[in-house]
């Protein structure tokens, strides 16, 4: 429901839409994730790109060490799978 999706076993979440535009939660510590994903809602399926703090993600997946330290993670996402790369 955040846009993380754990793999057993694994330190990483695979990244998936997100049921809610703006999320914040406590991570190792004091830090705060903040997951923004404007356009969250029915229909908004689809993640056209990630940044985390800015930097583009060229990945399906964040891992573990990069979430603990906060920040922001912005998911853009569409109602149409992306069609380019």
């Amino acid at each position: 429901m955040i846009g993380l999706y754990p793999e057993m076993g694994r330190d990483y979440y695979y990244l998936i839409p997100p049921l809610f535009p703006d999320i914040r939660m406590r991570v190792g510590g004091d830090n705060i994730l903040h997951i923004t994903a404007p356009n969250a809602g029915e229909g908004w399926i689809h993640i056209q790109s990630a940044t985390l703090n800015g930097i583009p993600l060229d990945r399906a997946f964040i891992h573990h060490n990069e979430l603990v330290g906060g920040g922001t993670l912005e998911l853009v996402l569409s109602q149409e799978p992306k069609t380019s790369i």
